[in-house]
C-alpha cells in the first residue's frame, strides 16, 4: 500500500500536467497542430531544414553558446540569432543524436564541433554537452544561461514532446519522440521525467561554472525571463544595425576594415 502512494504521489505533477494537455489538444484541431509543428519544430539534420547564406563579413562579431534545462528555450533563441542576426547556427543535439539515437562517439563529436569553430568566425551553439563544453566556452565571446521555473520548463517539453509526437516531426538524422518514451517514468526515455530530475542540477552547474574564474574573460548571462531575453536580442539586434550602417563603416581605422 506503501508502495503504491508513492508510485501515484511520485507522477502527480505529471499526471496533472497531462491531464492540462489533453484538454489543450482536444481543443484543437489536429491538422494545425500538425502545421504548428512542421513550422516551429524544424532541426539541423532534417530534410525540411534550410539555412540562410552566412556574409561574414556583414556580422557581428559575436560567437554565442546557448546553455540551459530542457524546456529552457535554447535552440528557439539560437534559431532566432541565426535568422535575426545572420551567425551560422549548430544544435549539439542535432551533431550528437545520430539515427536510432545513437550517441556519437566522444572523440567524433570533438572533431566535428571544433571543425565548426574553424569555419566560422562568428556563431551560434545550443546546447549543454560537458565533452565539448571546454572547447565551445574557450571560443566563445559570450555564455546565455536560460533558466526558466521548474513548472514553465516542464510545460514547454510535455507540450512540445506530445505535438512532435503526433505530428511525427523528424528531428535530427530520422529520429522521432513518441507518446510512450514521453510517459515513462525512465529520465532516458521521457523528457518530461528527465526535465522534472535535471532540473535542479542544471542550475548547480551552471551556477559554478559562472563563477569560475576561468570563463571570466566570457560576458555571461542569465536569464530566467523571457522578457529579459526579449530585450537582450533587441540590443543585439541594435548593434547590428549599427555595425551595418555606412556611417559605421566610415569612422573605423583603414586597418580594420
Amino acid at each position: 500500500m506503501n508502495r503504491q502512494k508513492m508510485t501515484v504521489a511520485h507522477n502527480i505533477p505529471m499526471l496533472m500536467m497531462l491531464a492540462h494537455m489533453k484538454n489543450r489538444v482536444q481543443s484543437s484541431t489536429l491538422n494545425s497542430m500538425v502545421r504548428s509543428s512542421r513550422s516551429d519544430f524544424r532541426s539541423v539534420g532534417s530534410p525540411a531544414d534550410t539555412r540562410p547564406s552566412y556574409n561574414h563579413d556583414r556580422m557581428i562579431d559575436r560567437r554565442i553558446s546557448i546553455v540551459g534545462c530542457s524546456g529552457s528555450g535554447k535552440s528557439t533563441l539560437a534559431r532566432r540569432l541565426e535568422t535575426s542576426l545572420g551567425l551560422p547556427r549548430l544544435e549539439l543535439d542535432g551533431v550528437y543524436h545520430q539515427p536510432d539515437w545513437t550517441p556519437l562517439p566522444d572523440g567524433d563529436f570533438q572533431n566535428r564541433v571544433r571543425a565548426f569553430l574553424g569555419e566560422h568566425r562568428s556563431w551560434v551553439i545550443d546546447g549543454n554537452y560537458r565533452v565539448v563544453q571546454p572547447d565551445v566556452w574557450s571560443h566563445a565571446t559570450t555564455v546565455v544561461w536560460l533558466h526558466p521555473p521548474r513548472r514553465v520548463a516542464i510545460w514547454r517539453v510535455g507540450w512540445r514532446s506530445v505535438r512532435r509526437s503526433i505530428a511525427r516531426t523528424e528531428l535530427w538524422n530520422g529520429n522521432r519522440e513518441t507518446l510512450n518514451d514521453l510517459l515513462s517514468r525512465d529520465p532516458e526515455r521521457s523528457m518530461l521525467a528527465w526535465t522534472w530530475r535535471t532540473h535542479g542540477q542544471k542550475k548547480a552547474r551552471f551556477d559554478a561554472q559562472f563563477a569560475d574564474p576561468r570563463w571570466n574573460h566570457l560576458d555571461r548571462k542569465c536569464f530566467t525571463r523571457n522578457a529579459d531575453v526579449q530585450s537582450w536580442l533587441a540590443d543585439l539586434t541594435t548593434e547590428k544595425l549599427h555595425a551595418a550602417s555606412p556611417t559605421a563603416a566610415s569612422t573605423q581605422p583603414e586597418h580594420d576594415r
